[in-house]
């Protein structure tokens, strides 16, 4: 019953070759070809070994029955657990399995490798990856699958010390020093495109580089080469089955390696590019806190310009004073929003009226200008508005307005409601600015027509303009002055 039941065992896993056997000879008698894939080619082998099993089972059953022996059935299942171990080993065993591709690549196939099922493997599994460190490890894999290789490492370049540090590796030595390639080495790499094999001494490396084939446990070290720079370098060391490298071999390094060094350049500017976003992100901030403690110096520097000549006057005496306590408080304020870029915050809004709160400004800013003239004109109105804020609005309006201003020149502020919106214009009669500047630049960050200035102050101004709600608009004409109208939403005043 046993010897049966494993002799239509095995014959049922060796049909489908059989099968195979004849489509392709009567098809061949036709001129057509056909090929089986390397995966249907590793079942069958599979299948063929699991029969060939089932077989020496069945002959070593019918023998001991037929000799008669008195423990057959005790030794056939014996030699049945102890073939079914040995097969799992066998099939367990990655040298093994890498041994038996290179015999059916060698032997059944016109090219070693599957070119079309290794490129779409490499492609895909590098798509996956999310962060450097799986790039890496999905490069060195694929590397170490593709060509049978007990050990793989991988170094890139390091550009603040010059040297190819180690990344990551795979059960190979890891070369501590790295490696810094001379000029014969990069021209060997980049302008001759080969991979090195310190055996074949084709190319005859200097001391530093011998020493860390030697300390890498180098048997081929293939470069990753993008455009012109050399990202990185993949170390191979020995192989599995002992077979050498043919050109097959060689195209399919070097096809993998481009890819591998595209991905890695792009993951290298991502990460550049993220890190550079985030210093101008610290910038930006630093330019603002730069400014507005410029506009609070400015103030306690005309204070003092003043104090030589005045200080004995009572009236500026307290203003000096109440000057001085509001820059100090203005300080404090903006220490406790270094962590935020003004104006992009969420503000603060409350009714009140602009017409009041432009007088104050300006009245405050007038004292530590006291030879500018500044004039304030207009009605009540009444708007939601976060007052801190848009009294940095003010200041920077009224402040550039001066400062682009003669002696005998006028800042004006003017302030009403038209058409459902308040508005405040800034207007002075000033140098002014072209055409071009005002239409492309003027509300741009880092932007300025003054030479001592930081071109932050109307960046920061149109931010917090759009922040409540409004909009700010700007004409100006060269040697004629400038004008600044801020828009808000109105409130009713019995609202």
């Amino acid at each position: 019953m046993i010897e049966s039941t494993l002799t239509a065992l095995a014959v049922f896993l060796l049909l489908p070759l059989a099968g195979y056997s004849l489509y392709a000879k009567l098809f061949r008698r036709n001129t057509v070809r056909v090929v089986v894939s390397r995966g249907v080619m590793y079942r069958s082998i599979t299948l063929l070994s699991v029969g060939a099993y089932f077989i020496a089972l069945g002959l070593i059953s019918g023998g001991l029955k037929h000799f008669e022996v008195s423990f057959a059935r005790s030794i056939t299942i014996f030699f049945a657990f102890a073939g079914a171990i040995a097969l799992t080993a066998l099939f367990l065993s990655e040298r093994l399995r890498r041994r038996v591709k290179v015999f059916i690549n060698k032997h059944f196939y016109e090219q070693k490798h599957d070119y079309r099922r290794t490129w779409m493997a490499l492609t895909g599994r590098l798509a996956s990856c999310t962060t450097l460190s799986d790039m890496e490890n999905a490069i060195l894999e694929m590397f170490r699958e593709t060509f049978g290789l007990r050990g793989v490492s991988l170094y890139l370049y390091n550009r603040r010390s010059g040297v190819y540090a180690p990344a990551i590796d795979h059960s190979l030595p890891r070369a501590e020093a790295g490696l810094r390639l001379s000029a014969g080495l990069l021209g060997y790499f980049r302008d001759r495109d080969r991979v090195w094999n310190p055996l074949d001494k084709e190319y005859v490396p200097d001391d530093a580089e011998a020493s860390f084939v030697s300390s890498a446990g180098a048997r081929l070290v293939i470069p990753l080469v993008s455009g012109r720079e050399v990202e990185g370098v993949v170390v191979f060391g020995e192989r599995m089955a002992r077979e050498p490298f043919t050109y097959e071999d060689y195209d399919l390094m070097k096809i993998m390696a481009r890819q591998s060094a595209l991905l890695l350049s792009n993951q290298r500017l991502t990460e550049e590019l993220v890190e550079t976003r985030e210093l101008a992100a610290v910038a930006r901030v630093s330019s603002f806190v730069i400014h507005d403690l410029k506009n609070l110096t400015q103030t306690l520097s005309l204070i003092m310009d003043n104090a030589d000549e005045h200080i004995g006057n009572p009236d500026f005496q307290r203003d000096m004073l109440a000057s001085v306590k509001q820059t100090v408080g203005n300080m404090k304020h903006l220490m406790q929003k270094l962590n935020a870029i003004p104006g992009t915050g969420k503000p603060n809004l409350v009714r009140y009226d602009i017409r009041l709160l432009t007088t104050t400004v300006v009245g405050e800013l007038a004292k530590t200008r006291p030879g500018k003239r500044v004039v304030c004109l207009g009605t009540t109105a009444p708007c939601m508005v976060d007052t801190a804020e848009m009294s940095k609005v003010i200041v920077n309006l009224v402040q550039n307005g001066l400062d682009a201003t003669e002696e005998a020149g006028m800042v004006k502020a003017e302030t009403g409601a038209n058409d459902g919106r308040v508005f405040l214009r800034i207007s002075d009669t000033g140098c002014g600015m072209n055409g071009d500047f005002v239409l492309r630049q003027v509300f741009k960050l880092f932007r300025t027509t003054k030479g001592e200035g930081l071109g932050v102050g109307l960046y920061q101004c149109r931010q917090i303009v759009e922040s409540m709600g409004g909009t700010i608009e700007v004409k100006s004409e060269v040697g004629k002055g400038s004008e600044f109208t801020v828009y808000l939403p109105a409130v009713r005043q019995d609202a």
